[in-house]
């Protein structure tokens, strides 16, 4: 054995800290090159300090959590007014910074919360008025105000509600509008994410249409709430479409959708539509109306089955295997089968508290089930009867990804190019994306699907006709 120099911050950008070892020694070197990070008695040091003391104090600790999980060397490096995502704080690091942040100062955060406080100071005031109060919060800099209030002038009402659903009407409202990106001249594209609801990982593409591009997601509800997440298509375009109608009462709109938000996307279009909204555009990120030959077979899973197929597509969106196969969970307790997925998840670096796993796990069961009442005509007879006057483009995956329950298969696309969505669209284009189902939406694949989909954006706010016009009642054969 020999001592060898170690350059923590660099080895915590590059590597992450993959192994536990490694973990272990990046604890024991945290604040080496920080001011002091400890949290003991930073609560009761924070409610009796004055008013700007407190202010002070909190955006430092603050400011150091987030150095520490960048691998910074000097947290003054870091500006408040400045969004913490271009310092380069991804999905994994939020979770982290998040989990620390609820556990230091007893507070509650959204997974969405960089996008909700985009900055150190958007993000201090915030915690700052939980903690203690509005009237407690510290004055920011104009610039700062409006990174963050942008998106709360989009929806008054947030409160959580924790009782099945039944009907939106019966409920308190919970958003589920996710400012991504506020800044611009362009209308808001509204987009919904894949089964399993989160938005983060659509920002590489909100970064990459540009500045000047206004971008929300929709995420699925539940993830947040201690709420059972809706099963039908229906409800959820409805809610999405209270959350989208808070920001933009008026059209015209323009809406995508990723994997299973394609199908959500374009039954909030259609709704729209229907309602005598015009529609700017639909975008479908690699998918499909509809199911395919084998979707029927996942009426007959089990809990097992569920579980293998989200550690499947969980662990192809991070490009892992995460080790998790039906015939093990089989083999456990159903009460064992989530805890071992937890403790996988975990040792991929995927540290989300059990709650939220729970919660995401219900999501994705529930998002499951409203592909397979899709497939149904009984259940959703307005698109086994209609095409509609809405400019739609699909992209296709270059790469077909093997998950027969729910992408067609090769031979189908071949006889099918646009995956049904010409019964459904009179005015649809299909192009095809560099990658596979997942890594489209990844770096550097992203940087293309981007540029093609600025293009059809482009097209469509300029398009001569932008009078509404009603849907047609005639299928093209």
């Amino acid at each position: 054995m020999a001592p060898i120099a170690i350059n923590w911050s660099r080895f915590k950008r590059q590597a992450r800290a993959k192994a536990s070892i490694f973990r272990d020694l990046l604890k024991c070197n945290q604040g080496a090159n920080n001011e002091s990070l400890s949290s003991i008695g930073l609560l009761d040091q924070l409610s009796t300090a004055s008013r700007q003391e407190r202010a002070a104090r909190l955006q430092t600790y603050i400011r150091n959590l987030i150095a520490q999980t960048l691998g910074l060397k000097a947290a003054k490096q870091i500006d408040p007014d400045q969004r913490l995502i271009e310092l380069g704080l991804d999905s994994l690091m939020a979770i982290e910074l998040k989990n620390q942040l609820q556990a230091t100062l007893n507070c509650s955060l959204r997974s969405s919360f960089l996008f909700d406080h985009p900055t150190l100071a958007a993000l201090t005031e915030h915690l700052a008025d939980q903690l203690f109060g509005s009237h407690n919060a510290s004055s920011h800099s104009a610039s700062s105000h409006s990174a963050s209030s942008h998106s709360a002038s989009s929806h008054s009402a947030n409160e959580d509600i924790s009782s099945p659903n039944t009907s939106i009407s019966q409920h308190t409202f919970s958003r589920t509008l996710v400012p991504i990106q506020t800044a611009g001249t362009q209308p808001p594209l509204f987009f919904v994410p894949g089964i399993l609801g989160n938005v983060f990982y659509l920002e590489p593409l909100a970064r990459h249409l540009g500045a000047d591009q206004h971008f929300y997601g929709l995420r699925s509800l539940g993830l947040e709430e201690a709420i059972s997440p809706y099963t039908q298509i229906e409800e959820i375009a409805a809610h999405h479409i209270q959350s989208i109608q808070s920001l933009q009462p008026c059209g015209p709109y323009w809406i995508g959708g990723h994997s299973f938000g394609g199908k959500v996307a374009f039954e909030i279009a259609r709704r729209l539509y229907t309602e005598g909204h015009t529609i700017g555009g639909v975008m479908l990120l690699d998918s499909p109306a509809g199911g395919t030959a084998k979707t029927s077979e996942v009426l007959r899973w089990d809990k097992a089955q569920y579980l293998a197929s989200l550690a499947r597509e969980w662990g192809s969106s991070i490009g892992k295997d995460l080790g998790i196969s039906v015939q093990h969970l089989r083999s456990l307790k159903p009460t064992e089968q989530a805890a071992f997925f937890f403790e996988k998840l975990r040792s991929h670096q995927q540290l989300y508290t059990k709650p939220a796993l729970m919660r995401m796990i219900a999501v994705y069961e529930a998002n499951t089930q409203a592909t397979l009442n899709e497939i149904h005509p009984a259940s959703y007879p307005t698109l086994s009867k209609t095409q509609y006057a809405i400019p739609t483009i699909l992209f296709r995956a270059k790469d077909l990804f093997p998950m027969p329950e729910f992408l067609p298969t090769p031979e189908v696309t071949q006889a099918d190019p646009t995956w049904g969505w010409q019964q459904y669209s009179n005015q649809l284009q299909v192009q095809v994306a560099i990658g596979n189902h997942f890594t489209m939406m990844q770096e550097p694949q992203i940087q293309s699907l981007a540029h093609q989909l600025a293009k059809f954006l482009k097209e469509t706010s300029s398009a001569p006709n932008r009078a509404h016009r009603k849907y047609s009642e005639t299928v093209r054969g």
